[in-house]
């Protein structure tokens, strides 16, 4: 009896000092490799499991740091070479091996990122550049940058909070967010939603299945906010100069000036049948009208308060077209 007792515990002291399989996978050790380089001006990342990081230097040269963690290191190569001024990062695989690589990068502004992962994400935070990248299965973080962005991923999310620039995302079944930003916004997804609060700019926000949601949002160039299936919200922070159309298919088209001045030419559009138009100004003019391969019978009513210009268009199908003082 009291061997089998010692047998017991000396099982109870191992399994406390092994972890089960899963564990043990997550700490298996890492493999550090790290260089600076001056005079990089490009940087190419290509990777499969690999996720990268991309923060400010303080000075001119262009840091990397790759942590790897694989099953079968002599598996799996990380090459990182220099062609004049662009950098190559590349994960290669010489046998198969379970694990990832993660790849840390400090860059002074003015950078260019050219990032491509199987499974990997990207995080970018306080630098100005040109930033290109796509991944299957990775999402995006992105703050308190400037420049131009174009991004895309299968199944990632994205949030994009305090930068300036050029944004050009997509996603199939991810979702996008973007929190006080500025610039040009042409954000997209096939089934996930895409939000833009207390941004300001030119928008084009676009999804198939899901919802659009704009708040607080400041028109700085004609835009457009639109969904097939889901519905279609904004609120204005300011009266809009420039020609907006809020629309969906089978949800609602809100269109919300919170407050401010009610200015410009206004359409809105819904079925005749199933379909709901809301206004709080008396119209000045409707007629309906035949669209689609079933030629389905629309409503228009239009109005004009105070100026010809903006043209606002509100419009559903089957859903509620409504504006909002």
């Amino acid at each position: 009896m009291r061997t089998l007792c010692k047998v017991l515990l000396v099982f109870a002291a191992v399994a406390t000092v092994l972890p089960a399989g899963g564990e043990a996978r997550r700490r298996r050790p890492a493999r550090t490799d790290e260089k600076a380089f001056d005079g990089i001006e490009r940087i190419e990342i290509k990777v499969v499991t690999g996720r990268c990081v991309v923060t400010k230097s303080g000075g001119d040269k262009v840091t990397v740091r790759v942590e790897s963690r694989y099953d079968d290191p002599d598996a799996v190569e990380i090459r990182i070479d220099r062609d004049d001024d662009v950098l190559e990062i590349e994960e290669e695989f010489h046998d198969s091996s379970d694990g990832y690589c993660e790849i840390y990068v400090t860059v002074p502004d003015g950078i260019e990122i050219d990032f491509n992962s199987a499974s990997g994400g990207m995080s970018i935070e306080g630098v100005t550049g040109e930033f290109a990248a796509s991944t299957a299965s990775g999402g995006y973080r992105i703050e308190e940058c400037a420049g131009r962005f174009r991004l895309s991923t299968a199944s990632g999310d994205y949030r994009i909070e305090k930068c300036t620039g050029r944004f050009r995302l997509s996603t199939a079944s991810g979702d996008v967010d973007a929190i006080d930003c500025r610039g040009d916004f042409d954000m997209s997804t096939a089934s996930g939603d895409v939000d833009a609060i207390d941004c300001r700019g030119d928008f084009e926000l676009s999804t198939a299945s899901g919802n659009v949601d704009a708040r607080g949002i400041v028109i700085e160039g004609d835009s457009e906010f639109s969904t097939a299936s889901g519905k279609a919200t904004v609120v204005l922070a300011s009266s809009p100069d420039h020609d907006i159309s809020v629309g969906s298919a089978s949800g609602d088209a809100i269109l919300d000036f919170d407050g401010n001045e009610v200015k410009g030419y206004v359409e809105m559009t819904a079925k005749k049948r199933g379909g709901r138009i809301k206004c709080p100004f008396d119209f000045d003019d409707e007629e309906t009208f035949r669209r689609g391969g079933n030629r389905d019978t629309y409503v228009r009513k239009t109005v004009t308060i105070k100026s010809e210009r903006p043209v606002v268009t509100i419009g559903t199908a089957s859903g509620a077209a409504v504006l909002k003082k």
